[in-house]
C-alpha cells in the first residue's frame, strides 16, 4: 500500500485545507484528515478519469476536532499510469483544493 496522503484541516483558519499538490500512489492508499481545529464536514471526490482506477470507501466525513480519519481509496494501477484530480470540499464548499493524483504500477527500482 502508498503511504497515506496528509489533508491537514483547519490549521491556519477555520475550512482551511493544507495538502500536497501532487500525490503517486502505486495502489490502495489512505487519505488522513487531520483536524487541527473546529469541528467540519469534508466532502471528497474523484474526477472521471481517476475514477477508472480508484474509488472512495465514502464521499463525505466529519472530522472531529483534533481527530483524525483514515478514508480507504480503492487503486488498480494499470498498465499506463492514470492521473486526474482529488477533490477536498470543507464548509459546505467554502472551501476547495484539488490534488492531482497519479496511480501507477509499482517498479522494481520503486521499492516494496
Amino acid at each position: 500500500m502508498s503511504d497515506p496522503l496528509s489533508v491537514a484541516l483547519n490549521r491556519d483558519r477555520l475550512h482551511h485545507v493544507e495538502v500536497e499538490e501532487r500525490y503517486v500512489a502505486d495502489g490502495p492508499f489512505v487519505v488522513e484528515l487531520t483536524n487541527h481545529g473546529e469541528a467540519m464536514h469534508v466532502h471528497l471526490h474523484l474526477d472521471d478519469r481517476l475514477s477508472r482506477v480508484a474509488k472512495l470507501e465514502a464521499n463525505n466525513h466529519y472530522v472531529e476536532e483534533g481527530a483524525t480519519v483514515a478514508v480507504q481509496v480503492g487503486a488498480n494501477p494499470q498498465s499506463e499510469p492514470v492521473s486526474g484530480k482529488l477533490k477536498v470540499v470543507t464548509g459546505y464548499g467554502s472551501e476547495t483544493t484539488y490534488v492531482d493524483v497519479t496511480v501507477e504500477e509499482r517498479t522494481a527500482d520503486k521499492g516494496p
